[in-house]
């Protein structure tokens, strides 16, 4: 996190907002979880690597990420399938993407903020 903050957040603004922001159709909780996701798969979490107790875990993750938006993410009953089968062994790995998570958090603060800001100059 210390290396996003450093960038300037590179990961929410490339990654974060463009997914939770223009996914059109998709309700709220899915544009949430895809943004975690994305930013996820491009990200190294420091809070994986400490649960799993080895670096190697974030080319396991990549690797499963990829596969999930192969199968279409969360618009095709194979990306939710494969997704829950995903948390199934997360969970019983004691695994969290909390970095990832603590993107997610500061997204959807700024699309809150973005999206506040728009509102202000149409009532200009």
């Amino acid at each position: 996190m210390r290396g996003e903050a450093a960038s300037g957040f590179p990961t929410i603004f490339e990654y974060g907002l463009p997914t939770l922001v223009n996914r059109q159709g998709a309700t709220q909780n899915d544009r949430q979880l895809e943004a975690l996701l994305v930013m996820a798969r491009h990200t190294e979490d420091s809070t994986l690597i400490k649960r799993a107790g080895d670096p190697a875990i974030l080319k396991w993750k990549d690797q499963q990420l990829d596969h999930l938006f192969d199968l279409g993410e969360l618009g095709t009953s194979e990306g939710r399938q494969f997704l829950t089968a995903l948390e199934t062994t997360f969970s019983a790995s004691h695994l969290s993407l909390g970095g990832a998570a603590d993107l997610l958090i500061a997204t959807i603060f700024l699309a809150k903020v973005m999206e506040g800001a728009d509102n202000d100059e149409l009532n200009d």
